[in-house]
C-alpha cells in the first residue's frame, strides 16, 4: 500500500486490514527458504476465528476471511490446513504467489473441517515416539494410502517409493494387536486379482482367522498361511520374500528365536499394476486412487509399519524387533503414526532421506459438514519435494477453485467424500508420468477451462463431473475413467 508522498518511501507491507489476513503479518518471510507453513497456517487460523458465523441461512462472509499470500515463493515443511467456511486463500496476480511444498511427499492443501475424523490413534504397542492406529472403532471407515509416496520415478519407471513393480525382494513389517477375531488387512497393494490387468502385489493380512502373506510376481501369485493370531497378545509380523522364498512371520517382540511360521517357494520379480494403491488398513478394489475396498482391516491395532526393498530375514530371526522401526537406505517407506503439530489430518512418514505426510482417509461423515463457500485462487503450487501432490478436498460445498496452476504433481486435486457442486476453473496441472492430474470421486462438481499435461491418467471421474467445457489433455495425456466414457457423448474431450 503506497502512502501519500507519492515516492513509495512511506509504502506499508505485510499488514491486515478489513477482515484481511496477510501471511506475512503473520511472520511469513516469502524468501523460498525459510519454512513459512506455521505462519500461514496462523493467518488461515485467524481468518477462521473470525469468519466463524452465518446469517443462519448457511451463508458465510468470504471477506471477513480472506488470508491473502503476496507474491513470492513459499516453502513450506507442512501441508496447509483449511478447516472452516467462509475462506479464501488468495494470491496477487496470476501464479506469483508460489507454495513450495518441500517434504518428500503428501498434499499440499487440504480443506477438511475440523469435525473430520480422520485416523483415530491411541498409546503405542511398543516404544518410541508416535502412536499406533486405532481399527477397534471402524474397519471400514479409514486408512492410510503409503503410495502417496510413489517414489521419484513414476509407477512406470524404475522401483522407487511405493513403486514396487520389478523389485526383487521385498519385506512388509509392522507390530499388531488382534481384539476381535475376524479376518482383515494389515498392508495391502490394491487392485482385484484376475480382472483384466490387475493383480494384488502384496497382501499382510488375516484370513480365515490365521495370519497370511500373499505375493504376485512374475512367476504366478504365492500365498504363505500360518497359524491363527492370537487375540489380545501384541506381535512383531513380517513377509519377506528374496528371490527364491516368500516367508512370514508371527514372533513375541524381543523375543530372542523366531523361525518363519511359515514359507512357500516363489521366483521372478514383483508385478504391481500402476494404479494400485498401498494401503495400511485396508485392500482396495478398484483402480483409482482411493476407490472402493475390497477388504477391510484388522480388528484391531496397527503399529509402526515398514516396507523394505530386501528382505530383512532369510531364516530366524536371532532378535527380535522390539520397538518402532525407523528408516535406513533399504527402507521404502516407514510409519509410527506420529501426528502432524498443527493438528490437520496428517501421518508423518518416512523414506530412505527425509519424510513426508500421509492425508488421513476416513470415509465416514459423521460429525462433518461440507464447508461453504470457501475459495482458493491466483496462487502456483511448484513442489521442491521429491513427490508432492496439490489439493485434496474432502468436505466442500459450493467451493470456487481456481485460477491455480501446479506443477510436477503426484496428484494434482483430489476431489472425494462430501464434496459436492464445486467450482473448478482456470485450473492448469503438470502431472508425474504415470500418475493423475485430477481425481473425482463424488458428485456434480463443474469443471471448466481446466488442462492437464502429461502423465498417462490426464483425469479420472469415479462419481459424475459436468464437464462444461473440454478438459485439455495435453503430451500423452491419457482419461483412465471407465466412467467418464458415459459422459463423452454429452461432453467431448478435446486432446491436443
Amino acid at each position: 500500500m503506497a502512502g501519500a508522498k507519492g515516492d513509495g518511501s512511506d509504502a506499508l507491507s505485510g499488514f491486515n486490514v478489513d477482515g484481511i489476513f496477510n501471511v506475512k503479518a503473520f511472520g511469513a518471510k516469502g524468501d523460498g527458504i525459510t519454512d513459512d507453513s506455521s505462519a500461514i497456517q496462523a493467518a488461515i487460523n485467524a481468518a477462521c476465528a473470525v469468519n466463524s458465523g452465518s446469517d443462519g441461512a448457511g451463508n458465510y462472509t468470504n471477506v471477513a476471511g480472506q488470508v491473502l499470500l503476496p507474491s513470492a515463493a513459499y516453502y513450506l515443511l507442512n501441508p496447509l490446513w483449511m478447516n472452516c467456511s467462509g475462506l479464501q486463500l488468495a494470491g496477487t496476480g496470476r501464479y506469483s504467489s508460489v507454495l513450495e511444498p518441500a517434504y518428500d511427499f503428501g498434499k499440499t492443501i487440504a480443506v477438511v473441517g475440523t469435525g473430520y475424523q480422520g485416523l483415530p490413534t491411541v498409546a503405542s504397542l511398543v516404544t518410541g515416539p508416535g502412536n499406533a492406529a486405532d481399527f477397534t472403532l471402524s474397519q471400514s471407515n479409514y486408512y492410510l494410502n503409503l503410495r502417496e509416496w510413489g517414489g521419484r520415478f513414476g509407477p512406470l519407471g524404475t522401483p522407487d517409493g511405493l513403486n514396487i513393480n520389478g523389485l526383487s525382494a521385498f519385506t512388509i513389517e509392522a507390530f499388531i494387536k488382534d481384539v476381535t477375531a475376524g479376518d482383515g488387512i494389515v498392508v495391502g497393494s490394491g487392485s482385484v486379482p484376475g480382472s483384466a490387468g490387475f493383480a494384488a502385489a502384496s497382501l499382510l493380512r488375516i484370513n480365515g482367522g490365521s495370519l497370511d502373506a500373499y505375493l504376485t510376481t512374475t512367476s504366478g501369485a504365492h500365498d504363505a498361511t500360518g497359524a491363527a493370531v492370537p487375540l489380545n497378545t501384541i506381535k512383531y509380523v513380517a513377509m519377506t520374500y528374496d528371490g527364491t522364498t516368500l516367508r512370514l512371520y508371527d514372533c513375541t517382540p524381543g523375543a530372542t528365536s523366531c523361525a518363519p511360521d511359515a514359507s512357500v517357494a516363489a521366483t521372478g520379480t514383483i508385478v504391481q499394476d500402476p494404479t494400485e494403491d498401498v494401503d495400511i488398513g485396508r485392500w482396495a478394489g478398484q483402480s483409482w486412487p482411493n476407490g472402493s475396498s475390497e477388504e477391510n482391516a484388522i480388528k484391531g491395532y496397527i503399529d509402526s509399519v515398514r516396507i523394505s526393498k530386501i528382505a530383512r530375514w532369510t531364516g530366524t530371526i536371532a532378535n527380535v524387533p522390539n520397538a518402532k522401526f525407523s528408516a535406513d537406505s533399504n527402507t521404502l517407506i516407514a510409519t509410527n503414526f506420529e501426528t502432524n503439530p498443527n493438528g490437520s489430518p496428517f501421518i508423518k512418514a518416512y523414506d530412505f532421506v527425509g519424510s513426508g505426510w500421509l492425508f488421513e482417509y476416513n470415509a465416514s461423515r459423521a460429525g462433518i459438514t461440507a464447508l461453504n463457500p470457501n475459495s482458493i485462487r491466483d496462487i502456483a503450487i511448484g513442489a521442491v519435494g521429491l513427490d508432492d501432490s496439490g489439493v485434496v478436498i474432502d468436505a466442500a460445498h459450493d467451493d470456487e477453485i481456481g485460477p491455480i496452476q501446479m506443477s510436477s504433481m503426484e496428484i494434482g486435486l483430489e476431489v472425494w467424500n462430501i464434496a459436492y457442486e464445486n467450482s473448478f476453473h482456470d485450473i492448469t496441472i503438470t502431472s508425474k508420468p504415470g500418475r493423475y492430474g485430477i481425481v473425482n470421486n463424488r458428485n456434480d462438481n463443474n469443471y471448466t477451462y481446466t488442462k492437464v499435461n502429461g502423465g498417462w491418467a490426464g483425469f479420472n471421474f469415479g462419481g459424475s463431473g459436468t464437464l462444461i467445457n473440454p478438459i485439455f489433455v495435453q503430451n500423452g495425456g491419457v482419461d483412465a475413467s471407465l466412467e467418464s466414457q458415459m459422459i463423452d457423448a454429452l461432453n467431448p474431450r478435446s486432446s491436443l
